[in-house]
């Protein structure tokens, strides 16, 4: 058959054949409309394809693969292209073209093959692609770990191993969609054979331009992954001359998020021929998310480690002496990008003014020698205008940290200034302003690379700006102690060369001495001395040490005679009395800045020259960085001082010597009496005890209280001095008088001295009575000898106080040398205030119970805690009490809490316990009584008359607070201590405890006996219980049971002891009641009749009816008293004060006493 036969025939099978695929195409295939087109071409492509065929005469396998290739990209499987071959078999059978029909079953049977062979390189470049993510998974923290460049280069090369592409490549560009994405783009890493195709691209993110147009550029802009088939797509245009070069086929771009504000593509490309899998964009999209999880990781990895690294370059921070600012934040900033914590870093130091405006010079920049290079003299000035544009001047104006991102314009509006934009590189920019006592010093800059979703948390830049302010914190100290070295530097210096100045014969001397030692100080670098005539309007250089004389005069005459101002290099000069601005002199200056200094100090020498005379100034130069020239100002002004006193030597070492004089008479002399003081007392007596033997004596005045408080302190101190006068003729060389404080005086005699201890000691006391008889006044004296009763001074003077404690005990007005009682009455002190804690914490102390008992009715009403201690003796704990309040209180705490607990053990029986008035008095009485005892106790609270005599005002609110909290008071040893019934009155106590003495002298005295008749008349009336103490015989318990009362206490019932005593006691015994009828007033007023008859020898008319009428009533039951029948007939025969009838009372005595004693017993069958 010929070609132009077949020609034909394909012509008009062509039709045909178009016509039935276009059914095929819109019902069978289901194609959209978008692919019918594809479709179409697939037609057309298969009909040439077999027309080349027949016309070869064999089929071509290259040409068939192209077939099955693009059945592949528009989605026709196969058994859909076997209809088209099976139409088109029919019609050449049809058509008598038999051979040309099994050339068609050929290539059919080719296309298959090679479909299925297509299918089979998809479905493995599918499975290498899912294997690279599985791989990259499982090297998930190894990749973690590695710096971000090396982990790029090693994930193209794992994805290369994997998958045996030709190429793989990793691009980025600044920003993201979200934000923005910067013009360029970076190929960062490729691996494949293809490699420098990828090295040589020219990629871009602007979709106007060529490069950008491409799938890398695509998949950055939309953020999904692009499929580009590269021989057919016409954006791929730029590269596919290149690409067929290196045998490159289809790409698949995944994006990849690798920080808030950079994103990245991952670029995978087949051979030429090799179809991409189906799911290709899922698995790529996959592969993206991987690779973002593992940046993401390394974000968090990364934000850690820079943590850490804050905390190591605070721990260096800590530990630098740098005062200079820009040498230490030279050190902070190489420390913040040497650990990590940040990737770049620099430091504008602030450099004054400039047109009223504060100036920011960048001094230190730690980042790469190309960025140092480029910034190497960048100034700002900080102009308030400009911070809401510029993020540098927003930090230094608003004093707080400013953030931008890493690229041209960030979110905040601001634009990066040259700075800022080497130093980001696609990275976050923070600056944090360093601010010192409301200063700017300075503003460091940071860029830190940021991460995916932005773990660069508010918390990290907070402690970075922590770090910064601990900088600033750090730097200001080590300013401050630069400061003070470098102001004792300067004050050692002047010191040395004070000597020389007062030793100097003329005023070159003075000037030179003044001059060297500050420039040889190691703090200033020059010094010179200029001279100002105010008449001539001029200045000149007097002195000059390591200054230019040009220089000096250039700053002397820029200032003039100014009191004290501070040069910078700027000619900024402010005012050393309060550091203000002052003036800004341009040509001071550049004076400082030829002479290599940071500051010129001027201070003017003070003179006694006129107003409108000459006036000298002192002038230095300073060079060293960090140093407050305004601290060293008052230094220098020191200086100048020294030098202007140097130059009246005389004035000034009389000067010195009165001053020096005076100090040391002030530090030894007591102002008021012109005596030694205790501490020059104290130091000359430790001089003398190790050498010579020494007595001391403690002079305290008896009385002086009341001449203060009455009088005056005015009155009290004429007083102190005229017997600091009288003292004061004791004095020779073996004894010296000291006043200690207050009314107290202190004399010591040496040596020899001692024996006229009594003589002194006498006329001590003579001077006392002389110089205070007018107000009464007396003095106590305690002595006490060295090495005889001590050895050390403490001890001498702790011995002479004790004496003098003794002497006051005594009875005041006395004398008592320590030894012998009141030596051991000193240990017994020391022992219970040093042993009384562990004594009752070891049980070797104890609370012993005495049981109170109702004698009318024979029962325990009551039990009080009495403390025994058999190594020492109660007297001496009482008074060590008094002068320990702490230990006062101890001991109360424990009385409160065995209370407690005895009181719920008695079951009802109330426990009292003794509080000592410093513990009931003290501020946390109440709050031991809550903690100590529980609610419901029955506890009584004994306190002593003392408190009223301490404060009664205080006392009264105590007992009602105890009495609030339902635990009664009570108050004991009524009648021994100076209290009025006003006073106890004012208590308003629940019980009144006796004092035995009362009880035991009624029967004798009679006031005692009105007082304790008084006493009971109180429990009568029911408003406070009344109890008698010490009782021990009969002829007490009748008396007081006469006179109205029924609790006693005392040794007639029980004597203190165990608690299982007192509770075997309650259980088992009930006392014999004892019924005797109280008496009535009536008798009491008789007995207080004789007992006034007996004292004045006489009675009244008055008194006799009273007598009379008692002796014809209630008086007969006392008829069998002897004398008393005579008595009466002697009272009715007399009238009024006559010796007979005192005579006719001979035995009054025997009367009054038969009456007590009926009073005590009653009946006999009574008792």
């Amino acid at each position: 058959m010929g070609q132009a036969r077949i020609a034909a025939v394909l012509a008009a099978v062509r039709a045909t054949v178009r016509a039935e695929l276009d059914r095929l195409v819109h019902s069978a295939l289901e194609l959209d409309d978008e692919n019918v087109v594809d479709v179409a071409g697939l037609t057309d492509a298969v009909l040439d394809e077999i027309a080349s065929t027949l016309e070869r005469g064999h089929v071509d396998d290259e040409r068939v693969a192209q077939i099955a290739r693009m059945h592949h990209r528009i989605g026709v499987e196969f058994d859909r292209a076997a209809q088209i071959y099976a139409l088109l078999e029919q019609v050449l059978v049809e058509q008598g073209l038999g051979t040309e029909a099994l050339l068609v079953v050929a290539h059919e049977r080719a296309l298959s093959r090679s479909m299925r062979m297509l299918a089979e390189e998809r479905l493995e470049a599918r499975d290498a692609l899912e294997r690279a993510i599985v791989e990259l998974a499982n090297s998930f923290d190894e990749f973690v770990g590695l710096p971000e460049q090396d982990a790029i280069e090693r994930i193209c090369d794992l994805v290369v191993r994997v998958t045996g592409l030709p190429l793989v490549y990793w691009a980025e560009a600044e920003g993201t969609p979200h934000s923005g994405l910067g013009p360029g783009v970076v190929v960062r890493a490729a691996a494949g054979v293809a490699t420098p195709y990828a090295l040589g691209l020219t990629l871009s993110t602007d979709e106007q331009l060529p490069a950008g147009q491409g799938p890398v550029g695509r998949a950055l802009r939309t953020g999904r992954v692009t499929v580009s088939g590269l021989p057919h797509d016409a954006r791929f245009a730029l590269w596919r001359g290149m690409a067929d070069a290196w045998g490159l086929g289809s790409a698949v771009v995944a994006p990849v998020s690798i920080s808030l504000h950079r994103s990245g593509v991952i670029a995978l490309y087949r051979p030429r021929g090799a179809e991409l899998p189906d799911d290709v964009e899922d698995i790529a999209a996959a592969l993206g998310h991987e690779l973002s999880r593992l940046f993401r990781a390394r974000a968090m990895a990364r934000l850690e480690r820079r943590r850490q690294a804050l905390d190591q370059v605070r721990a260096t921070i800590l530990q630098s002496a740098e005062s200079s600012s820009r040498e230490f934040f030279a050190k902070v900033t190489a420390s913040l990008v040497g650990c990590g914590a940040v990737d770049r870093a620099a430091f504008y130091e602030h450099a004054g003014r400039q047109d009223g405006l504060e100036v920011l010079r960048l001094v230190h920049v730690e980042a790469e020698d190309d960025v140092r290079r480029e910034l190497e003299v960048v100034e700002v000035v900080v102009d308030p205008a400009r911070a809401a544009e510029a993020p540098l001047i927003a930090a230094a104006v608003h004093r707080e940290r400013v953030l931008t991102a890493g690229v041209a314009a960030s979110w905040a509006g601001y634009r990066l200034d040259r700075t800022a934009g080497r130093l980001a590189h696609g990275q976050v920019v923070v600056r944090y302003p360093v601010v010192s006592q409301g200063e700017l010093m300075g503003v460091v800059m940071v860029s830190v690379a940021d991460e995916q979703h932005g773990p660069l948390t508010d918390a990290l830049f907070d402690q970075l700006g922590d770090v910064i302010g601990a900088a600033g914190a750090r730097l200001e100290r080590n300013q401050g102690l630069r400061t003070t070295e470098a102001v004792a530097q300067v004050s050692r210096s002047l010191l040395d060369a004070s000597a020389a100045v007062v030793a100097a014969g003329a005023p070159e001397d003075v000037q030179e001495a003044v001059l060297r030692a500050l420039a040889n100080s190691g703090v200033v670098a020059g010094a010179w001395l200029s001279r100002w005539d105010a008449r001539a309007g001029a200045s000149e250089i007097v002195r000059a040490l390591r200054v230019p004389p040009g220089a000096a005069t250039a700053l002397t005459r820029a200032v003039g005679p100014s009191q004290g101002i501070v040069v910078d290099t700027l000619g900024r000069v402010r005012d050393l009395a309060h550091g203000q601005l002052v003036a800004v002199e341009q040509g001071a200056g550049a004076a400082v800045t030829e002479c290599g200094w940071r500051h010129a100090v001027l201070v003017q020498v003070p003179t006694s020259g006129s107003a409108d005379g000459p006036h000298d100034t002192l002038g230095v130069g300073l060079a060293h960085a960090g140093v407050d020239e305004l601290r060293l100002a008052s230094v220098i002004g020191t200086g100048a001082q020294l030098l202007g006193l140097g130059m009246a030597e005389v004035a000034l070492r009389d000067r010195l010597d009165r001053e020096r004089a005076l100090q040391q008479r002030l530090a030894q002399t007591d102002t008021l009496t012109g005596l030694m003081n205790r501490s020059a007392f104290e130091v000359r007596l430790n001089a003398l005890v190790a050498q010579e033997p020494v007595a001391v004596g403690f002079l305290d005045l008896d009385g002086f209280k009341d001449v203060n408080d009455s009088l005056g302190h005015t009155k009290g101190d004429e007083l102190l001095a005229a017997l600091g006068r009288a003292l004061a003729r004791l004095a020779a060389p073996d004894v010296f008088v000291a006043r200690l404080g207050g009314d107290e005086f202190a004399v010591a005699l040496v040596g020899s001295a001692r024996h006229r201890l009594d003589q002194i000691a006498e006329r001590i006391s003579v001077m006392v009575r002389t110089i205070g008889q007018r107000w009464r006044i007396t003095g106590s004296i305690g002595w006490a000898l060295a090495p005889d009763d001590v050895r050390t001074t403490r001890e001498l003077l702790m011995a002479a106080d004790e004496a003098l404690y003794a002497a006051k005990a005594a009875g005041k007005a006395r004398w008592v040398r320590y030894g012998g009682d009141v030596s051991q009455r000193v240990q017994r002190r020391r022992r219970v205030r040093d042993g009384l804690v562990d004594a009752l914490a070891s049980g070797a102390a104890t609370f012993a119970c005495q049981p109170k008992v109702d004698a009318r009715l024979g029962t325990v009403v009551g039990v009080e805690l009495l403390l025994r201690w058999p190594e020492i003796a109660t007297v001496d704990v009482v008074a060590e009490l008094r002068a320990a309040p702490e230990l006062a209180r101890s001991l109360g705490r424990a009385a409160l809490r065995t209370g407690a607990d005895y009181s719920e053990r008695l079951n009802g029986v109330p426990v009292a316990v003794n509080i000592t008035p410093s513990h009931f008095l003290h501020g946390e009485f109440l709050d031991d009584l809550d903690e100590l005892v529980p609610r419901g106790s029955l506890l009584v609270v004994e306190i002593t008359e003392d408190v009223a005599l301490e404060d009664l005002e205080l006392a009264a609110a105590q007992v009602a607070a105890v009495r609030a909290r339902r635990i009664a008071v009570s108050l004991d040893d009524f009648g021994t201590a100076a209290s009025s019934l006003s006073a106890l009155a004012r208590l308003q106590v629940d019980e009144v405890k006796v004092d035995r003495s009362f009880v035991q002298r009624a029967r004798e005295d009679h006031h005692a006996f009105s007082v304790l008749a008084a006493l009971a008349t109180l429990e009568e009336t029911g408003s406070v219980s009344v109890v008698a103490e010490g009782v021990e015989v009969d002829e007490e318990i009748g008396l007081w049971l006469r006179l109205g009362g029924s609790c006693v206490q005392g040794y007639r019932y029980a004597r203190p002891g165990s608690l299982a005593s007192v509770q075997a006691l309650i259980q088992s015994t009930r006392f014999t009641p004892i019924d005797i009828p109280r008496w009535r007033v009536d008798d009491l007023i008789v007995l207080s009749t004789l007992a006034a008859a007996e004292r004045h020898r006489g009675i009244a008319p008055r008194e006799k009816l009273a007598l009379e009428h008692w002796f014809d009533g209630p008086g007969r039951a006392y008829a069998d008293a002897p004398g008393w029948e005579r008595a009466r007939r002697a009272l009715w025969r007399g009238r009024g004060l006559t010796a007979e009838l005192v005579y006719a009372f001979a035995d009054l005595r025997t009367v009054i006493d038969h009456a007590r004693r009926a009073a005590a017993y009653g009946p006999p069958s009574a008792l």
